[in-house]
């Protein structure tokens, strides 16, 4: 599976790093619509980012192979991404559940949707 671009840069590298700014855009218009109080909108925003996420975190990076500086930041965006999964799924789960009123609210009960 392992093709090298025009720029030297594995393929999967490549998917990783798209899933990985596709999942944090959509996740940031979730975080956006949640603030709004538009909470159908923020759960799609959230399961189109959990999506990339899953897309992101399914290559595998850790192939004995894979070593240098891009597979390690490769390696270091999926688990930001894992992170960031858990986190998002929690806030899907809450507002599907409908016990949430306003994310500002919320943000005490719930981990940082954001790796520090």
């Amino acid at each position: 599976m392992e093709r090298e671009p025009e720029n030297g840069e594995p393929a999967e590298i490549k998917i990783i790093k798209e899933a990985y700014e596709k999942a944090f855009m959509f996740v940031n218009k979730g975080l956006n619509t949640d603030e709004l109080g538009q909470k159908e909108e923020a759960k799609n925003y959230y399961k189109q980012g959990i999506g990339h996420l899953l897309r992101g975190i399914s290559i595998a990076a850790a192939e004995p192979g894979h070593t240098g500086p891009a597979w390690e930041a490769a390696r270091q965006m999926q688990q930001k991404m894992k992170e960031t999964l858990q986190n998002v799924r929690t806030r899907l789960e809450i507002l599907e559940k409908g016990l949430a009123t306003s994310l500002r609210n919320d943000l005490q009960d719930v981990p940082k949707l954001y790796p520090e």
